[in-house]
């Protein structure tokens, strides 16, 4: 901002406070990230009593966007309880394309807060960076939290499935990588920095979520995991299902989702395994869906490493033959909230 200089702040606070309320919140949707606005106002000289008080209005006036709706969750600045809007239409939360056709067919595709887990070396990765790409591609926001690749070979990947380095897509496509020491809150604050104001539509992917964990150091693995479930949750019910989440999680010895809070918390589950008798093959199935999906096996699935995609192989139930849900819609059709 150009024009920063002292006063700037208690300025758009009196314009504001004559403004109608409609009206000011279609303004403060313009501003961006109240925190960023904060830290150029302070470094331009401005009072910072204003700029405080500016920075509390413009929250107040986003409070039903996503990264305002990120921000308080991570914050835990919501009350614990409240009462119920009984006049609330009805609303499902918003799809993007798994990449597995018949899985899509059935649910609708991804949607919600999404736990994918699988044994080591079932392409959890692949999926699911494919799946962000296909997400973009419908018009999300999409921030990709990488914990365990390097850049090259996440960009190597992308231009797999891609099959062209400029895809419009990738406007709406970032990552950002987490090392040792990542805290939650400080996680939280990097991925809500990539979420516009005006953001309909946002998915972050969390791979995985056992390295990210990990990486917060200490030993009360569980207590990490909860909360780092508990935020998406919390996340997609005040977005009204327009904040989605996929989390990428390894099996347990027992060969369920390691921790378990993911699989009863999350919307949908869907878990990847090795075929038997057949090391290259992958099993895909849904666990749970609250949506549509609930237990069902998607047939047979191998990898194909230059486009980064599972491709279908002999013994997979095909997409038409796949009965959908009752509720369930081509994912391309959930531009709607």
């Amino acid at each position: 901002m150009d024009d920063v200089k002292p006063g700037f702040a208690r300025e758009w606070l009196q314009d504001f406070a004559e403004m109608g309320r409609v009206e000011a919140e279609e303004e403060a949707r313009t501003w961006g990230n109240p925190a960023a606005l904060t830290r150029v106002l302070l470094a331009g000289g401005d009072y910072p009593s204003d700029v405080r008080a500016l920075e509390a209005k413009l929250r107040e006036l986003q409070a039903d966007s996503c990264v305002e709706i990120m921000r308080r969750a991570a914050a835990k600045s919501y009350p614990s309880s409240e009462r119920g809007d009984k006049g609330a239409p009805l609303t499902r939360c918003a799809r993007w394309g798994s990449g597995i056709e018949a899985l899509d067919v059935v649910t609708g595709g991804f949607y919600g807060n999404t736990i994918l887990g699988g044994e080591a070396g079932v392409a959890k990765s692949i999926l699911a960076l494919g799946s962000s790409l296909l997400a973009a591609k419908a018009g999300f926001r999409v921030i990709y939290a990488n914990c365990e690749l390097m850049d090259g070979e996440i960009m190597r990947r992308v231009g797999g499935f891609l099959q062209a380095a400029d895809d419009p897509c990738l406007s709406r496509w970032e990552f950002h990588n987490f090392y040792e020491e990542c805290t939650f809150q400080g996680f939280a604050n990097d991925v809500s920095e990539y979420v516009h104001f005006d953001d309909e539509r946002v998915l972050v992917v969390v791979d995985s979520l056992n390295s990210f964990i990990r990486k917060q150091g200490g030993r009360d693995y569980f207590h990490h995991v909860d909360e780092l479930v508990g935020w998406t949750e919390t996340c997609v019910r005040k977005s009204a299902g327009k904040l989605c989440f996929l989390l990428i999680s390894e099996l347990n010895k027992g060969g369920g989702i390691k921790g378990e809070t993911g699989e009863y918390v999350c919307a949908l589950s869907v878990r990847m395994k090795h075929a038997d008798k057949n090391p290259d093959a992958i099993d895909i199935s849904t666990e749970k869906g609250r949506e549509g999906g609930g237990y069902r096996s998607y047939g047979r699935y191998r990898i194909n490493h230059k486009r980064c995609i599972l491709e279908p192989i002999f013994g997979t139930i095909p997409a038409e033959e796949v009965a959908p849900v009752s509720d369930a819609r081509d994912p391309g059709a959930w531009d709607e909230i």
